[in-house]
């Protein structure tokens, strides 16, 4: 399971670590028992193990995909950069286990949706009340890894933008005379972070979008779901509010040193 695990996560060197103390464990055991015709064989399988060790330069990038939409545009769009194979091996083991946090909710809500009525005679408040918190907790580590990957994934896109509201700022920048070198250097680090903010707080409006419709298709009388919908709808609330404060920021210092 070691092996298998160090294979998963790229750590190639490691993995041949493990199957060098494997191998010698293995023509220690052969020595002992006197088995000399097996032993002449395994070192030359050895040997010619050693002319090919698995290296993260000669593996396939991996070809598995993911039943989340979200994921899988993620792993597309990555393989559309300017990462090593190296890289999109470590990231696609970093997808998997977003896949992993993600099916560990998505099971967490299931189990409340199976929650008895409080009439019930099988009601368990405390129960449900800590299950309710592991739901949260997990929703939380979900959409935290989820946000990373985003902004790992389009943290290297060729454009130095991406939103049209962005680039127009900095058109007008570039435009202005008064500006010195220095303060386009400074303005474009502030609107790249901008740009950052924007990107994910368009991220948290889609999975707002997408928590609300499931909402929906589950029916009404899950509270739980709804107590999930307002603790996401809070944070994407004030993430909102600091890009509009941003963006006030940034135009108002772009047409102040316009006059």
């Amino acid at each position: 399971m070691d092996v298998k695990s160090s294979y998963e996560h790229g750590k190639m060197s490691d993995l041949n670590k493990e199957l060098g103390k494997v191998d010698y464990k293995l023509m220690t055991l052969l020595q002992k028992y006197d088995l000399h015709d097996a032993v002449l064989a395994f070192k030359e399988k050895m040997k010619h193990r050693n002319e090919f060790q698995m290296t993260e330069d000669n593996l396939p990038l991996p070809s598995e995909k993911f039943e989340d939409e979200r994921l899988q545009k993620l792993w597309n769009a990555a393989q559309n950069q300017q990462f090593t194979d190296s890289e999109l091996r470590e990231l696609h083991a970093e997808l998997k286990e977003a896949e992993r946090k993600t099916d560990h909710y998505n099971d967490l809500m299931d189990e409340l949706k199976k929650v008895p009525h409080e009439n019930h005679v099988d009601h368990d408040p405390e129960a449900i009340d800590a299950l309710n918190k592991r739901a949260k907790t997990a929703n939380r580590e979900m959409n935290d890894h989820l946000d990373e990957l985003h902004n790992t994934v389009h943290s290297t896109d060729k454009s130095p933008f991406k939103s049209d509201k962005v680039k127009k700022l900095w058109k007008l920048a570039q435009a202005n005379k008064k500006f010195t070198a220095k303060d386009l250097e400074i303005l474009k680090e502030e609107l790249m972070n901008f740009d950052k903010q924007l990107g994910k707080a368009e991220f948290h409006k889609k999975e707002l979008d997408r928590f609300r419709e499931q909402k929906e298709a589950g029916g009404k009388n899950i509270v739980e779901d709804s107590e999930h919908i307002s603790d996401f709808e809070e944070r994407h609330e004030k993430l909102d509010k600091k890009v509009r404060k941003m963006e006030k920021y940034l135009q108002h210092k772009v047409k102040h040193t316009e006059l």
